[in-house]
């Protein structure tokens, strides 16, 4: 099983570190039963899950891409409406963090064959002091081993200043922080696909901002893992956030084809040349063992 860490915006930082430690330990990572041991994340600040139109865009989700692990953040939802509201997604354990009123509130969901990963899902606090804590607070959860680790949700924070556009620039100091976490963390971004932001303030004209505050991060051991994995920047429409969408492929091992020898080589008038570098070399071992080694060199 895994390590499922959660960052919440809305409690304070001692409170934050206490739950974390106590927190059940959540499953999450490769799903033993889908083709080729692909995964598909889904992470999501949905600002509330009260409307209709929300829980079914997520569910239109779930059934057209089949994410095999969820991260919604902002669900605006205590923990007796969460209940009720994730009872009707019947494939899917679940652990919540209730809101406080309308304010926070998270929600994860994980199918119950799901194997081995590091997973920390973040929602950064919108008050750059407290995230600075937060990231000093991800630099202690580092995974034991040089584990594949995972990092996904609304940072919050920009990591550049090309990931705003419109409004007053942000300042140096703030990317620095952000920045110097990610390296201490050892972390690399994931890319994307799609618009280059995933929050707008939904103004107009010259007040109109965009950002992007969501995203997907991971160790090196991660990217080895999946090499070809996508995130994908997706439109909604009850959010000023866009919706987060990992398709994660494993490098797969390439099998050796076995020897097969083929009558025409004897036509070639370098064969015999090749056959003697072949097994002219002294090989140890029994006599298959010689022999497969020495087709090996062919």
């Amino acid at each position: 099983m895994c390590k499922f860490l959660v960052f919440d915006s809305e409690f304070g930082l001692d409170k934050v570190e206490e739950d974390l430690w106590c927190y059940p330990q959540v499953v999450g990572g490769i799903n033993r039963g889908s083709v080729n041991g692909t995964m598909k994340l889904l992470a999501w600040n949905c600002r509330g899950v009260g409307l209709d139109s929300t829980i079914r865009c997520l569910k239109d989700h779930i059934q057209i891409k089949k994410p095999q692990f969820i991260f919604l953040c902002e669900t605006k939802a205590d923990a007796n409406k969460s209940s009720n509201l994730l009872k009707s997604f019947v494939n899917f354990n679940y652990f919540v963090v209730a809101s406080r009123g309308l304010a926070g509130g998270l929600w994860c969901m994980w199918e119950a064959d799901l194997d081995i990963q590091y997973i920390s899902c973040i929602y950064g606090s919108p008050q750059p002091l407290t995230r600075r804590n937060q990231w000093q607070l991800l630099e202690s959860f580092l995974p034991p081993n040089d584990a594949p680790w995972l990092c996904i949700g609304d940072f919050n924070d920009v990591a550049c200043i090309d990931e705003k556009r419109g409004g007053p620039p942000v300042p140096a100091s703030q990317i620095k922080h952000f920045t110097e976490a990610i390296q201490n963390c050892m972390l690399m971004d994931v890319g994307f696909i799609g618009s280059p932001y995933t929050w707008c303030n939904n103004q107009q004209g010259l007040r109109r901002v965009f950002k992007r505050l969501d995203r997907a991060m991971c160790n090196a051991q991660w990217r080895t893992l999946f090499p070809n994995a996508q995130l994908h920047h997706v439109l909604t429409v009850d959010s000023d956030h866009k919706l987060l969408m990992l398709d994660c492929v494993p490098m797969l091992k390439k099998l050796k084809r076995p020897f097969r020898f083929e009558a025409m080589w004897l036509s070639d008038p370098t064969c015999k040349e090749v056959v003697h570098s072949v097994v002219q070399p002294t090989v140890n071992g029994s006599p298959s063992y010689i022999l497969c080694r020495k087709l090996a060199r062919c």
